[in-house]
């Protein structure tokens, strides 16, 4: 079952573009909307599977090996 927090419909992207005062080519807005598209199905898919109880990640370290310094 789905989580109810998430939608199935798709963003506007250039609706959202033109919010953030992108002036995009109309050329490269069709070219990157459906990757967009497919971007947005993969993620929203994946994080309707979070639990509702899962608790956010507040500490984050990277390992930098000396060698690669």
């Amino acid at each position: 079952m789905r989580s109810p927090r998430y939608t199935t419909c798709m963003p506007d992207w250039r609706l959202l573009a033109a919010a953030r005062g992108l002036n995009l080519p109309e050329e490269d807005l069709h070219r990157i909307e459906p990757v967009l598209d497919e971007l947005y199905a993969v993620l929203s898919d994946r994080a309707a599977r979070i639990p509702l109880t899962a608790e956010p990640l507040i500490n984050f370290r990277c390992e930098v090996e000396e060698e690669a310094i």
